[in-house]
């Protein structure tokens, strides 16, 4: 029945497919096949040499199906020609091919009748052509080699040679105007008049407002945009953001109101990327990602998508920019357009980088935990206390007189059970089992701490990471067909065996201009991966290389003194060693992906153009962990083998309409769009045991099976939308937009959406009340929005009640509900203003953007509790509101630009604020260290607010903060208590999320030489060390772990220090409960990316057959300014540290660039 199904389902997509092209087809019927003039209707193409007028006739022919009579008598003495000719009427071409042979032409009955010219012949006219040269060069006078210099209005033209000068020869009729064009700089036109040389200096179309953006379903020009965009150029921000592995990487620092989490240094590892704050509760808050014009799927990995191909990339905002995608786009869209071809000589670029990588906070991993020597004095304090403690005998018990006479007898306590309850391996024991401990004598005891072992557990298990890049492309083409092609290859290895990432790409990008009217592309791009890892959650101690660090006893040797690997050197009698353990399990994930773009545009008038687009994303998946018979973690089941398989189906058929009309100083933009996604999705996993040997860890091969399932899921969304846009005389601008979306995760009932925005902007700067500020003020504008977005539950089915078939009852099949739906469930719908100003002062010099947003989301999906008779203890619902609001502020800089020097500054800062508006019951939801209240912040921590440490007996101390009758407000906020369990109540203490965050980048050139650095900040947030209370445990865990390096110096040791809490054994005053003591700012400088590069000088490359060499080293994570050396400070925006996860690593790479 599946089967019967799927096929369906194909032949669904098919017909579909079929109707878009058929409606093409008819298009394309539509358009006039005949001007008014029969001649003017035909267009022809001539590439011909040394051919007579008679074969010039009948390619003619061939291409128009004309009808010609002449007399070969007549045209047997006109000599060979030469014709090259795109896309002109018949009309010109006959014009040109019988002007000066005594010819000519009358057309009688659609015949073209070609007859002698019996004319009088006019006198010769006067030579007319003029020659004139010179040198182009951008704004830091550097010469710029390919530029386009053609006169106006015709195909005469030449281009510049690799040092910028150009010659060109014309025909000047006295109206002359030359058009100067580059990819990048703004077009420059100039009358020569008479002179003979001319040499121009273009300027970048960055520095004005007439830098064109890719926007939703087209492009703008940067000044009519009415919403909040950024456009940040591919090839500049990948050669300055070292860890660009993946492209949401790159834009760390450099776009306002993008905050991107670290991922950790996992090879392959994807991070967190939120767009203006935080838009929902419990639904996915990523933006949506667009690849040349096809929105992808929640879960598309952007691993695939090499870098290196990506030609720019726009962040869309605000609701203006955004409401086109509807329902997908409340988080935000980020628009990615990869590279295509260019008409001009094929050009080739090849680069290769190697990296080394190491860890990026200094003792985040390496150092973290104590050393054998550190281990000793805190096991000893620890238990030292401990027996104080039994003799009622520690500062505040009953007879803490008795505290200093009795210490030297806790002393030798500690000693003697350092091994004991501490696991300390004594210095002389030879770890053959024949050791006494229980009869040391005084001096083998004082040996634990004048001659401890220490043995350097991170060197023998971690090493230094390393990373291979390999990217290989080609770009040309002519008028007609162009293409882009590129390889890519990637090879990261990480810090520890096991953790590696590899990827292999390859894009073909082809366009053709078949007809003048009619363009068709190609892009299709494939991707494979290969990511192994050591997972944090996979075994407390075994699986995970960062967590069994912690497992290994300093104190215990790697390696037995007859060389031997130490089978035991954990804590745990059950701890193996790791050096034999990472070899033998793994968890290794690969993946493929391929992507095919098919696009067709018809200019159906030169106003009204039709753009088909349909794409198809294929992905594939297999996770395999195995368990080896031989390792500690598969020796309880002989070995054990897991594997999920998934394959991906993401259909999508874009049709967009486009008129584009002026009426003299009234322009209009109007854009219709018709969308439909069809995505699938089947999974299946299983699992098995007993496993014959080491080598045969596949599926197939285990015994005893162990879980078999799967799933089959259909997702599909179905939208029109629309868009106008009205420009007068560049000075007013006004944008509307509107989408309707039909989404099958809803009931029908609640599955079509409405979205839509308003927008208009203001140039100030044209206005003729400011002509006195032009010396000084380039642009001024301000602009002003409002819309909607909506955003779909991430589970296709949280509509419906489920079944699953996963039992059996008197061996026939069973049913149960797996899930309780919810049939009212809508969509969570958001509101959006946006207020901003744009300006340039100076020339560009200094330029800027400061917007504010706020941004009101309503019927949030969440969790709600339900009555215990419905059986089931939750629900989704639509429930709450959440506000969010926000600043942000863009300045760059040109600061210096002299001769062959230039300096420029990028700076950016965001300000954000998240809060609950509105929850159903009681306002408020209490998760596990955090609050959800209204008008509370998101992310707010709930817990004990620790009070410090009590100077006269180190005993850790709460605040009551007892509440009133509301059970929420504080009304007593002095009262300490040092037990934690009683009578102490949890408040609100802190948020997550930063208030402000941001970036600085400076680039610097002189000469060949470019220099760049990337500085991040956060400030005002706060972040929890979830793994404070299971590392500096103040005796706890004495014996079973190890501990944080500064745990005994920071503790409490006599009356009148301060500090940590006092160490004893088993903890017996729960000094280590949960509560603010784990929390910390996460304000924090970093010096995120640091490149520099030569760029050799043409003079000398040029010789080589090369037109770019650049060799360059850039490196990422390079330094971290903050309070201690243990911590990354960048967490994500609930602001969580796990000290278990991959370290961050500073990776620097030496790399050159080839172009010829």
């Amino acid at each position: 029945m599946e089967k019967t199904a799927t096929k369906k389902k194909h032949s669904g997509i098919l017909r579909l497919l079929w109707v878009t092209h058929v409606l093409l087809l008819f298009t394309f019927a539509s358009v006039p096949a005949k001007a008014v003039n029969l001649l003017q209707g035909y267009r022809i193409n001539l590439n011909l040499s040394n051919v007579s007028i008679k074969n010039v006739i009948e390619e003619i022919k061939k291409q128009t199906n004309l009808s010609f009579v002449y007399n070969e008598l007549d045209i047997q003495d006109v000599g060979l020609l030469n014709m090259k000719v795109e896309n002109q009427t018949v009309e010109k071409v006959l014009d040109q091919i019988l002007k000066d042979k005594r010819l000519c032409y009358e057309i009688v009955d659609e015949v073209i009748i070609i007859r002698r010219d019996n004319r009088p012949v006019p006198a010769p006219p006067q030579d007319t052509k003029k020659t004139i040269k010179g040198n182009v060069t951008d704004e830091n006078n550097l010469p710029l080699p390919g530029v386009a210099v053609r006169v106006k209005g015709t195909t005469i033209g030449v281009a510049t040679d690799v040092d910028g000068n150009y010659t060109l020869v014309y025909e000047d009729n006295g109206h002359i105007v030359l058009e100067f064009s580059f990819i990048g700089m703004k077009v420059h036109e100039e009358k020569p008049g008479n002179r003979s040389v001319l040499n121009v200096q273009l300027q970048s179309i960055s520095t004005d407002l007439e830098e064109v953006m890719v926007v939703a379903y087209g492009t703008t020009k940067k000044e009519a945009f009415t919403g909040s965009a950024v456009s940040v150029s591919g090839d500049k921000v990948m050669r300055e953001a070292a860890d660009a592995v993946s492209p949401e990487k790159a834009l760390k620092g450099y776009v306002a109101g993008v905050r991107v989490s670290r991922g950790g240094g996992q090879p392959g590892e994807t991070v967190g990327l939120q767009i203006r704050g935080i838009g929902s509760i419990s639904e996915s808050t990523n933006p949506l990602y667009v690849i040349d014009g096809i929105p992808l799927s929640e879960d598309f990995d952007l691993n695939n998508l090499n870098p290196n191909d990506i030609e720019q990339m726009t962040v869309l905002k605000d609701a203006a920019a955004t409401s086109l995608y509807g329902s997908r786009a409340s988080a935000g869209v980020i628009i990615i357009t990869t590279k295509k071809g260019q008409e001009g000589k094929t050009r080739f670029e090849v680069t290769y980088e190697r990296g080394f990588s190491s860890e990026a906070i200094k003792r985040q991993l390496k150092g973290y935990y104590m050393s054998g020597g550190e281990y000793t004095r805190y096991a000893t304090e620890a238990l030292k206390n401990y027996y104080l403690y039994s003799q009622n005998a520690l500062p505040g018990m009953s007879d803490e007189d008795q505290y200093l006479t009795l210490q030297n007898d806790a002393r030798i306590y500690a000693l003697q059970n350092l091994n004991t309850y501490a696991k300390i391996v004594h210095p002389d024991d030879p770890l053959d089992g024949t050791f006494d401990y229980k009869n040391l004598t005084q001096a083998q005891l004082e040996k634990y701490l004048t001659h401890p072992r220490n043995y350097n557990w991170y060197d023998a298990m971690f090493k230094n990471g390393s990373e291979d890049k390999i990217n290989f492309s080609a770009r040309g083409g002519n008028q007609k067909t162009n293409f882009f092609a590129s390889l890519g290859y990637l090879r990261q290895s990480g810090i520890t065996e096991g953790s590696d990432f590899k990827r292999f790409t390859a894009r073909l990008a082809l366009n053709n201009k078949t007809a003048q009217w009619l363009n068709f592309s190609m892009n299709q791009a494939i991707a494979y991966t290969e990511q192994e890892t050591k997972l944090d959650y996979q075994g407390a101690t075994v699986g995970n290389p960062i967590s069994n660090l912690r497992a290994m006893n300093p104190t215990q040797p790697i390696y037995l003194p007859n060389g031997q690997l130490n089978q035991t050197p954990g804590f745990n009698s059950t701890d193996p060693n790791f050096l034999e353990t990472i070899s033998l399990d793994r968890d290794r994930t690969t993946r493929f992906s391929s992507t095919t773009n098919l696009s067709v545009t018809v200019d159906i008038t030169k106003w009204l153009k039709f753009t088909t687009t349909n794409a198809a994303d294929i992905r594939y998946s297999r996770y395999l962990q195995t368990w080896d018979p031989a390792s500690n973690q598969g020796a309880t089941n002989h070995g054990e083998v897991n594997e999920t398989r998934s394959f991906y189906t993401n259909i999508v058929t874009s049709n967009i309409l486009t008129l584009t009309k002026s009426f003299g100083i009234h322009n209009i933009n109007a854009t219709g769009v018709y969308e439909a996604k069809r995505q699938t999705y089947d999974f299946l996993d299983a699992s098995g045991y007993n496993l014959p040997i080491s080598r045969l860890l596949f599926m197939s091969n285990a015994s005893l099976p162990n879980s078999v399932g799967g799933y089959d899921n259909t997702d599909r969304l179905i939208s029109w939308a629309a868009k106008l846009d009205y420009n007068y005389d560049n000075k007013y601008f006004l944008s509307g937009s509107w989408r309707r979306d039909g989404t099958s995760r809803f009931l029908a009932s609640n599955r079509w959406g409405d979205f839509w925005s308003a927008s208009a902007a203001w140039n100030i700067t044209r206005e003729s009340f400011m002509e006195s500020t032009q010396n000084w003020l380039d642009n001024l504008r301000v602009k002003l929005s409002y819309g909607t977005n909506g955003t779909q539950p991430g589970n296709y089915y949280r509509s419906l009640s489920l079944f699953s078939i996963n039992n059996t009852y008197m061996s026939d099949p069973a049913y149960s509900v797996s899930s309780y739906g919810n049939p009212n469930l809508t969509w969570e719908s958001s509101y959006t203003w946006n207020a901003g100003i744009d300006f340039s002062l100076f020339k560009s010099r200094l330029r800027g953007t400061i917007e504010y947003y706020n941004k009101h989301t309503v019927d949030l999906i969440n969790n709600a509790s339900t009555p215990y008779t419905s059986g089931w203890s939750s629900m989704i619902v639509n429930e709450g509101e959440l506000r969010n609001t926000g600043l942000e502020i863009t300045l760059d800089s040109r600061n210096l630009i002299k001769d062959d020097f230039s300096w420029e500054t990028n700076f950016n800062i965001s300000f954000m604020r998240a809060k609950v508006e509105k929850l159903a019951k009681d306002n408020e939801s209490i998760l596990t260290n955090y609050i959800y209240r209204q008008g509370e912040h998101l992310y707010s921590y709930y817990m004990r607010e620790y009070a410090g440490i009590d100077p006269q007996t180190g005993r850790s101390q709460w605040y009551k903060n007892t509440k009133g009758e509301d059970g929420k407000t504080v009304i007593d906020h002095t009262s300490i208590s040092q037990d934690p369990s009683v009578g102490v109540e949890k408040v609100i203490h802190k948020k997550g999320y930063p208030d402000w965050f941001g970036g600085l980048t400076n680039r610097f050139t002189y000469k060949g030489f470019d220099l760049s650095f990337l500085l991040t900040f956060t400030i005002g947030g706060t972040l929890l060390d979830s793994q404070y209370s299971a590392t500096v445990r103040d005796g706890a865990s004495l014996g079973t772990a190890n501990v944080r390096f500064d745990a005994y110096k920071n503790a409490w040791k006599k009356p009148g220090d301060k500090g940590t809490p006092i160490i004893i054994y088993t903890d017996p005053f729960n000094s280590n409960y949960v509560s603010t003591r784990s929390l910390r700012s996460s304000d924090h400088l970093k010096i995120k990316n640091i490149s520099l590069g030569y760029t050799f000088p043409k003079k000398w490359i040029n010789q080589l057959g090369l037109s770019e060499l650049r060799l360059y080293v850039n490196g990422n994570d390079i330094y971290t300014f903050y309070g201690v050396d243990y911590v990354n400070p960048e967490v994500n925006n609930s602001g969580s540290y796990n000290s278990y996860s991959y370290p961050s690593l500073r990776t620097w790479r030496f790399g050159i660039d080839i172009k010829f």
